[in-house]
């Protein structure tokens, strides 16, 4: 059959007492797909099955185990479910002098590599590109390991090329929520997140609670009942 350009992957959040998804590409075999379950692998015929392989429009996927008494047990409601092919990239077959040619097997194998590229296009989509529009001429290789390890990656700012920039540390960073830091704040320039516990020095902020607000080289440091109010200080 023909195979068109697709996405061959499909995500989902799991609905209330929902085990039946759709997947909206082709499938040549069931083992060509991969379940994902709130971050963890499924097995196939174990935890699903793999409904309508080879139809060009796709199928479904249907988890099911089941409790003590046949029940079934549905995905948790909430959690992610990602549903993506993964054929293994080779060709298992190959043609004899003066023997079959027949159509099943030659449109099937034309049809694998074509779906390989819908895949590897899918998996492209994914990561980071540059856009078509854009007229950078240099590469964009990154650096060598041994130049940066233990670094940030950063982008020149007359080639915009990748680039090996600052030694990297831990402290210094707040990412969400809970998290700590730990640094003075001499010529610094930072963002404090509520719940943000901050350490170390005679210039600290510690226990601090209250909205995302911006601090500049200050004279004075925030104790542990002080809070952060919107804008600077």
């Amino acid at each position: 059959m023909t195979v068109t350009a697709n996405t061959t992957r499909n995500d989902y959040t799991a609905g209330s007492s929902q085990n039946v998804y759709n997947y909206t590409f082709q499938l040549n075999e069931a083992t060509d797909v991969t379940v994902i379950l709130d971050g963890a692998i499924q097995t196939l015929n174990v935890h699903y099955t793999v409904q309508n392989v080879g139809s060009g429009s796709g199928g479904t996927i249907t988890f099911t185990l089941v409790d003590s008494n046949n029940n079934p047990i549905f995905p948790t409601q909430g959690v992610p479910i990602n549903i993506l092919m993964s054929m293994d990239l080779d060709r298992d077959t190959a043609y004899q002098a003066n023997g079959a040619f027949l159509a099943t097997e030659v449109n099937n194998d034309y049809d694998r590599l074509w779906l390989a590229a819908n895949q590897q296009q899918t998996a492209i989509n994914r990561t980071l590109r540059l856009q078509d529009k854009d007229l950078s001429s240099g590469t964009m290789e990154l650096p060598l390991k041994e130049s940066r390890k233990g670094k940030y990656l950063g982008f020149d700012e007359t080639t915009g090329e990748p680039v090996a920039v600052g030694a990297y540390s831990a402290l210094g960073f707040v990412e969400k929520t809970g998290d700590t830091m730990t640094g003075l704040l001499n010529n610094t320039v930072g963002y404090a997140v509520q719940g943000t516990t901050f350490i170390n020095s005679s210039r600290e902020l510690s226990n601090v609670t209250g909205s995302i607000s911006q601090f500049n080289n200050d004279s004075n440091y925030l104790n542990n009942t002080s809070t952060l109010e919107g804008g600077n200080f």
